[in-house]
């Protein structure tokens, strides 16, 4: 009898490793598709997984705190999504609606635009993100929030440099 109850827990250790696995695997698929689709139509090159930039945006979503990280090493974009089953996908489609704002005769950094360009950024190559549920804030009562964070490697928005790093839409 201990040897089934055994092998049944050792079966359920790796079911849950398994589901885990699937879990993260997916969410890492959902984050690349959205951003290099987006990236595709100004073209930049196509992002890869970074588990380092993962760590550091989970630790920030974490908090549940709205505000960036202060943290200048990385670009950092930042969503709360107060809309059932929102996601990475509707987080990316808010930072390039940002495009609209942005001004390619004049290219440079604006406050409205910050979260697209960094999307969009030539020289970016990496990528980490992480989404939490977030209890209800005072801001918007009675509304649990899921806290998106995104961290970028290099980062983006860099003075002197947009010309060529934030092209067009093709």
């Amino acid at each position: 009898m201990n040897k089934i109850i055994s092998l049944l827990f050792a079966s359920l250790a790796l079911l849950s490793t398994f589901i885990y696995t699937v879990s993260a695997h997916s969410w890492e698929n959902h984050v690349l598709a959205a951003h290099n689709a987006a990236r595709a139509r100004h073209g930049a090159c196509p992002l890869t997984w970074s588990d380092h930039l993962y760590d550091l945006a989970l630790h920030h979503a974490r908090r549940c705190k709205i505000g960036p990280s202060n943290s200048h090493l990385y670009g950092e974009n930042l969503e709360f999504l107060h809309i059932p089953n929102g996601g990475i996908k509707e987080a990316v489609a808010g930072w390039m609606a940002g495009g609209r704002l942005y001004n390619f005769r004049n290219p440079g950094y604006t406050t409205g635009s910050s979260f697209f360009t960094q999307v969009v950024w030539k020289a970016t190559t990496q990528v980490g993100c992480a989404a939490v549920t977030c209890p209800p804030f005072t801001i918007y009562p009675g509304n649990p929030a899921t806290n998106i964070v995104c961290y970028y490697n290099p980062r983006g928005n860099v003075p002197g440099q947009f010309a060529q790093n934030v092209g067009p839409h093709v």
